[in-house]
């Protein structure tokens, strides 16, 4: 079962020590994010909107993958040698929840030794509140779900607003209040020195000094009015740069292309019928074991068709059908190509200034 052999490798791995290693710190101010996922799933998307909802500065990196399936594991681990060597500030891996079954590459052996190797640090969010996979042991932080990874892995802009404003306004305070305690001092001095020194002198130098206080005084009110004036600017600029503006202006724009293809669709209608036709009819020319008499063969093993070398393991049995018959035997040894494939890259986020 499943679960017997997850707890097994989980007292494998800890016995070894490899979740005992040293969890690297989560930058507060990320510039560069990687974010290794399905480019087709849900936690993709929800990812994305918190992040473009809370902090819209930060460059975002797609690292695609598949999430589930035999080969999983194998496309998981090549996405995340590729975002490592990005040099990215932090690297979030997600998916949905599901159950054991869908959950499993996130708990196999060479993912999870893979993620303690990393330079990067690693915030996980796979499934849901109950789901613990193996790769939240090895990871810098773990969340329970993808929206709450990207929570932690961007700050709230719109709070770091507030504290900049609050710190304003305490500064204001901070720097009147020390105004308005030289100013008394200055007071008691010219109370004091009024009995034995001349009366004009010590009030022209009052003078002087409420002349120092009031353009102080002004100073700092423009410069807290210039800072808001900047605020509110800032605040224009993120809401311009909102994707879902960008959203709504393509789906305008998608709508009049389709307004304008409207009048030719019947003609591609026809074209694409007349083509479908052709292909059938050359289709049903065509035998089922016509690629065998070309010289191709048909692998299966276990019930399964064989189309790649990572599919079959050492002492696999399988079957190897040709025009005049079937092989049987036994797998002696895989041998895998240096290069096992690409792994896909698309970059989705642009920096914002």
């Amino acid at each position: 079962m499943l679960y017997q052999r997850f707890e097994e490798l989980k007292r494998k791995l800890k016995e070894e020590g490899v979740f005992e290693k040293k969890k690297k710190e989560i930058p507060r101010f990320p510039k560069r994010i990687g974010v290794v996922t399905s480019r087709d799933s849900a936690a993709l998307r929800d990812i994305l909107k918190v992040i473009n909802r809370r902090y819209p500065l930060v460059e975002i990196f797609l690292f695609h993958t598949s999430v589930q399936g035999e080969d999983a594991k194998y496309e998981i681990v090549k996405a995340l040698e590729m975002a490592d060597k990005f040099h990215l500030d932090v690297i979030i891996l997600a998916r949905g929840g599901g159950s054991i079954e869908d959950l499993w590459p996130f708990n196999e052996e060479i993912v999870v030794r893979k993620l303690r190797e990393m330079r990067t640090p690693i915030i996980t969010g796979v499934g849901h509140e109950i789901d613990v996979t193996l790769v939240d042991y090895v990871a810098d932080e773990r969340k329970p779900t993808p929206t709450a990874a990207a929570s932690t892995a961007v700050p709230d802009g719109g709070e770091l607003r507030r504290i900049a404003w609050n710190n304003l306004r305490s500064l204001h305070r901070m720097v009147t209040n020390k105004l308005n305690l030289f100013k008394l001092k200055l007071e008691r001095m010219y109370s004091s020195l009024e009995k034995n020194s001349p009366f004009i002198r010590l009030e022209r130098m009052m003078e002087n000094v409420e002349s120092k206080y009031r353009s102080i005084r002004d100073h700092l009110d423009s410069k807290l009015n210039f800072l808001d004036l900047k605020l509110r600017n800032l605040q224009e600029n993120l809401k311009r740069m909102n994707p879902l503006t960008r959203i709504e202006k393509e789906e305008i724009r998608l709508k009049s292309i389709g307004e304008n293809l409207k009048g030719g669709i019947s003609k591609i209608l026809d074209d694409e019928e007349n083509s479908l036709n052709l292909i059938e009819s050359k289709l049903n020319s065509m035998k089922p074991g016509k690629p065998l008499l070309k010289g191709y063969t048909l692998v299966k093993s276990k019930g399964r068709i064989i189309t790649r070398a990572c599919q079959l393991e050492e002492n696999d049995e399988m079957e190897i059908k040709f025009v005049d018959g079937t092989v049987v035997g036994r797998v002696e040894e895989v041998q895998m190509n240096e290069d096992q494939g690409e792994v896909e890259f698309e970059r989705i986020g642009e920096k914002k200034e």
